[in-house]
């Protein structure tokens, strides 16, 4: 239908036109043979024979547009290029063609020219609302996180009776990005019941029921998408997620151990951390340290044995930092070195290092925190005043920094900077988190106060 009803356009065309002689190509005769070279999959033969009729006739729309089409149907970038070119033509000469408008759009949609790409189909909609593009239009605003913009087309839509599973899909990861979880979880039913037992909506429809806490829910949907995928890493890790927020630790361990089995080393490394996290620190180490056999200078590998080593064994994270450092003297890097010295009671060397980060970044929190503490354990309580000072300007909502900066002024004999410091962290502290150190300020408070009273006030 589509071929003869731009030959009978052609035809229209040519019948305004100079009669050509028997010697001259005839245009219709030429477009006729690029349709049928199109029809049967010749797309290079279609292009050359489109360009010829275009040559023929540069203010017919027609054989431009389909010239376009068989460029699209190439698919490769040039290509693409060479089809928005000639669909601007079309445009210019066919104002309201609200089909080139379409295919315009979709072609720029293609090379990720989203803002060309929606005022296109803006045009096109404009032309003839009922044209089949709002899902590609609604995924241009989604991709802008105009999400609302996208429910209103993607709505309407659905009210023409024309959507499909995508349209649903669409939609509900819109309503998704805007919080509407219930009305979110009813779209992806919709769209599960026009293709029932789908990952991808059993996998984002789980997503949802997590975010809702309703981590049964949650769980059924995930682990039947996780079978049906035969075993996909990121479903799996979903999954994981919610066995790990609905408390059942034990069946997340299981299935993060059983995804390390066949996984590449990069996503075991990943999943190394997913046990750190579950509390599985052995098994995370052991992975690891088998993975930095085959691998002995890879820095990610190197930097979270440094990590997971640090509260259970210092010395050795120490060494894995060393190492890294070794390899890549990045600041994180000799952040991560400087920690372990610390944690190690290694506290002058911890300060070399700190000191090396902050000449390369003058603000670098947890180089500032650690000098701090370094130099607290030292019982250099001025200079880690100072520094303590710096992290509560910094981040004045982490209630231990005022403790210690407390005990600094309270050893410098500064009762009065002491009591503020101390009244601070009582008052910023989690009663439960702080419960000792807030009952050792108690204590103090009364004592400090009487201190301060026979102390000669300031003229």
């Amino acid at each position: 239908m589509r071929r003869y009803i731009f030959y009978l356009l052609l035809v229209i065309t040519l019948s305004v036109t100079a009669t050509y002689a028997q010697n001259e190509a005839d245009p219709s005769e030429i477009y006729n043979k690029a349709e049928t070279a199109f029809e049967k999959g010749d797309l290079p033969q279609a292009i050359t024979l489109y360009k010829k009729v275009i040559e023929l006739l540069p203010d017919s729309f027609e054989p431009k547009y389909q010239c376009a089409n068989a460029y699209l149907a190439i698919g490769k970038a040039e290509s693409i290029s060479e089809a928005v070119e000639l669909l601007k033509e079309v445009t210019k000469l066919k104002p309201d063609f609200a089909r080139g408008y379409a295919t315009l759009g979709n072609a720029l949609s293609r090379l990720n020219e989203n803002e060309a790409a929606e005022a296109a189909l803006r045009q096109a909609l404009k032309l003839d609302e009922k044209l089949p593009i709002r899902n590609l239009l609604a995924e241009i605003l989604i991709s802008r996180k105009a999400y609302k913009e996208a429910e209103t087309e993607l709505k309407a839509l659905i009210s023409q009776s024309k959507a499909e599973v995508r349209t649903y899909l669409l939609l509900a990861f819109a309503q998704e990005e805007q919080n509407q979880l219930e009305a979110a979880i009813i779209t992806y039913n919709r769209a599960n019941e026009l293709q029932p037992n789908d990952v991808d909506i059993l996998y984002r429809r789980g997503q949802v029921y997590l975010k809702q806490k309703n981590f049964a829910t949650a769980i059924t949907d995930l682990k039947k998408a996780y079978e049906l995928s035969q075993n996909n890493v990121a479903i799996g890790l979903a999954l994981v997620e919610s066995y790990k927020q609905s408390g059942d630790n034990k069946s997340a361990i299981a299935l993060t151990q059983t995804l390390a089995e066949k996984a590449s080393p990069e996503t075991q490394a990943i999943l190394t951390e997913q046990l750190a996290q579950l509390g599985a620190n052995a098994d995370a180490i052991g992975k690891l340290e088998k993975l930095l056999e085959s691998a002995p200078k890879n820095i990610q590998y190197l930097t979270q044995l440094g990590q997971l080593y640090l509260s259970i064994n210092p010395i050795k994270s120490v060494t894995y930092w060393q190492q890294a450092v070794e390899i890549n003297p990045s600041p994180d890097n000799q952040v991560g070195l400087a920690s372990a010295l610390l944690k190690s009671q290694k506290y002058n060397d911890s300060i070399q290092y700190f000191k090396t980060v902050l000449s390369q970044n003058p603000n670098n929190y947890e180089a500032h925190a650690g000098m701090a503490l370094a130099l607290f354990k030292l019982g250099q309580f001025a200079p880690s005043a100072e520094q303590f000072i710096w992290v509560i300007k910094a981040r004045p909502n982490n209630s231990i920094n005022y403790y210690f900066l407390g005990i600094c002024f309270d050893k410098l004999m500064d009762y009065r900077q002491a009591l503020s410091a101390y009244e601070l962290f009582i008052k910023t502290a989690d009663p439960k988190l702080r419960k000792g150190e807030i009952e050792e300020v108690n204590i103090r408070l009364p004592i400090l106060r009487r201190q301060i009273e026979k102390q000669p006030k300031k003229k």
